[in-house]
């Protein structure tokens, strides 16, 4: 199927789809796919997760307050803006962050890109598990906050009109 008609399905919260919740930096919200919800529902730890076709979603089972919520989607929201924005943290982790993640299975240079992105998106949200940041971590999340912000506000600016 051609992207443009899935898009405007789900958009249009048909059955085919589930249905778009909002939108912020150019990165949707969603209801889950029901095997997404079957994963959140085996793992309520999760809070939420960026997924696949470039969206967030939150877990239909966690308990969290409507303050955590926008955290989390916070969280997601800078993950897939660096991913579908090429904005691509190359810091080094702490020793700390290194002995927190351990060993991920996967290629190495993609779980170590991986493991950049989650903390540059926890430092993003004020999500303390991001552990000991350090300069160069808190300067790229930075980076990304501005250009999420920028995203947004060159998004509403009208054609043809001077500021």
């Amino acid at each position: 199927m051609p992207e443009n008609k899935r898009v405007s399905r789900l958009r249009l919260g048909s059955r085919s789809g589930p249905q778009i919740l909002g939108s912020q930096f150019g990165i949707e919200q969603r209801e889950p796919f029901s095997g997404e919800r079957d994963f959140f529902d085996a793992n309520r730890n999760i809070a939420g997760m960026a997924t696949s076709d470039d969206r967030v979603i939150l877990n239909p089972f966690f308990g969290g307050s409507p303050e955590e919520s926008q955290s989390v989607l916070l969280n997601e929201r800078g993950r897939v803006f660096m991913r579908t924005r090429n904005l691509r943290p190359t810091f080094s982790l702490s020793k700390g962050q290194q002995k927190f993640f351990g060993n991920i299975e996967g290629p190495k240079e993609t779980a170590l890109q991986d493991q950049r992105e989650t903390i540059a998106a926890r430092i993003l949200a004020g999500d303390p598990s991001a552990g000991d940041s350090t300069p160069e971590q808190i300067q790229f999340s930075e980076r990304l906050r501005e250009a999420m912000q920028q995203f947004d506000r060159n998004r509403f600016r009208l054609k043809g009109k001077t500021q």
